[in-house]
């Protein structure tokens, strides 16, 4: 796959021959490199000119398959350890704003995102959720300056009336444009101009009181349901748990005493009676994590209050 037509590797491309050739799971590695795309990303890589580099590989498609080959040539030292999502963050912000007025959104997105980015960095790796942000708020700051200009308006020039007016249209991406806005008349882009905080919404549905000890009762009684689900929907249904506190759960917050098992929900540990007790010890972390978006789904809009002496009901009691 990295050879020329003569059958040759380049100089160039042999160290990467060797580091894939070294992978510590083979398998794996066979299965990747005989995927149709892999084998294009290879072509084109023995089709490029130059030294092989991080420069090189982000002219290349796939991204995906992109990203595996690159991780995988600087575990094995080929080349230099770069963060990766700084990067495609760089190249998104360039592709971005060829279509906008680039002054107030390419300082935003350097001197807010990008530069906070870099410093972090030395620190810990940048998250996946944190570049995903930054692509919102830079991707509605385009949106905002994209919908002024054929309106005559430029960010310099926008009143309150027509920020008013772009919000009111409604697109998921206009409040996070309160960020770039803020930055933008502080730094004298933009003058009296203010996004509001978005307002947390209701639920639009809820589940009636019967409906909710019927989940109950099942999530009680039918060892079908894994124990984890169990565990994550009945700390929504009886607890009023948010799934965001669920998914957090680690095995430290679960502890056994002589007194029973208790759970860490809040500042004061909350004793569990069975048979949550024992969903609780059987649950490891990473399967709650997973059972809290399925109560979610399961349960959304119930919000009971927190009842710490629960009375179980029996599997063919009636719910009162």
């Amino acid at each position: 796959m990295l050879s020329d037509a003569n059958g040759l590797i380049r100089t160039d491309l042999v160290p990467a021959f060797d580091c894939l050739k070294q992978s510590s799971d083979s398998f794996s590695t066979f299965l990747w490199l005989r995927r149709p795309s892999t084998r294009l990303l290879f072509r084109d890589l023995v089709a490029a000119s130059g030294p092989l580099s991080h420069e090189q590989l982000d002219s290349l498609e796939p991204r995906r398959v992109v990203h595996r080959l690159r991780f995988a040539l600087m575990d094995g030292g080929v080349l230099p350890q770069r963060d990766v999502r700084i990067a495609d963050l760089e190249k998104w912000i360039h592709d971005a704003l060829t279509t906008v007025d680039r002054r107030a959104v390419e300082g935003f997105a350097t001197w807010y995102h990008l530069r906070r980015l870099r410093e972090q960095v030395v620190r810990k790796p940048v998250g996946a959720g944190q570049a995903e942000v930054a692509r919102r708020q830079i991707n509605a700051a385009v949106r905002l300056v994209n919908w002024l200009q054929p309106r005559g308006r430029s960010l310099a020039t926008a009143t309150q009336h027509h920020l008013d007016a772009w919000l009111a249209e409604g697109h998921w991406l206009a409040h996070h444009s309160r960020t770039f806005v803020t930055w933008a008349v502080r730094h004298g882009h933009a003058h009296s101009l203010n996004v509001p905080r978005r307002q947390p919404t209701d639920p639009e549905h809820f589940i009636e009181h019967d409906e909710r000890w019927q989940l109950v009762r099942r999530l009680v009684h039918d060892t079908t349901v894994p124990s984890t689900q169990r565990l994550a929907g009945l700390l929504v249904l009886l607890f009023a748990q948010p799934v965001s506190r669920i998914a957090v759960l680690s095995q430290h917050d679960v502890a056994q005493t002589a007194d029973g098992v208790t759970i860490a929900l809040g500042a004061v540990p909350l004793a569990l009676p069975p048979p949550l007790d024992a969903l609780a010890l059987e649950s490891s972390p990473n399967p709650v994590r997973r059972a809290a978006r399925w109560a979610g789904r399961a349960s959304r809009g119930s919000s009971p209050a927190p009842c710490p002496d629960v009375r179980w009901p029996a599997a063919s009691s009636p719910v009162r």
